[in-house]
């Protein structure tokens, strides 16, 4: 397969090895998440720049970048942006994993059962401690700490797409 199609999330789709095409898939995630987002962070923005200037008396510059940052849902990759809205942090961590999905998808797909089986042991036991240390931390909010989330997750979609098949795999 290429990176511009992949499995679907349809289980139907997934025994049929059916692709989807990128375009497409990027689009339809755009369409869920962006729509409510942009209202939200527009009818905050006006409330957001008079703390941002009057209260904290935060540079124009770190204002706009922090604005253009949070339109663009990539407030959570830069620290220091924080965004409008605080827990806008989780839809920047969901773009951030959309735009990883097609090429992580691919490569764990290629994984056998067992490799998948033990990586997500291990990605479960090392993802924890990190966030665990991170918690205190405004990195805690950043994409990266919660990428093992995001790879168990597809793991264990493959895991269970394995046992639902009707022919039998072995470890």
């Amino acid at each position: 397969r290429d990176l511009h199609s992949f499995p679907t999330r349809r289980s139907s789709d997934l025994k049929n090895g059916k692709p989807i095409n990128l375009r497409q898939f990027f689009i339809s995630r755009i369409a869920r998440i962006y729509p409510l987002y942009f209202a939200a962070v527009l009818l905050d923005l006006p409330h957001f720049v008079y703390t941002e200037r009057r209260v904290t008396h935060a540079a124009l510059s770190h204002t706009v970048e922090t604005v253009v940052a949070t339109f663009g849902l990539v407030q959570a990759w830069f620290p220091s942006l924080g965004g409008l809205d605080d827990p806008s942090w989780s839809l920047s961590t969901e773009a951030f994993f959309y735009l990883l999905f097609p090429i992580l998808g691919l490569l764990l797909g290629k994984l056998t059962l067992r490799i998948t089986a033990i990586s997500s042991v291990v990605l479960y036991s090392a993802g924890l401690w990190l966030v665990w240390s991170l918690h205190a931390t405004r990195q805690a909010y950043s994409p990266f700490p919660h990428l093992f989330v995001f790879v168990l997750g597809i793991h264990l979609a493959q895991m269970f797409r394995w046992v639902n098949e009707k022919g039998e795999r072995r470890l």
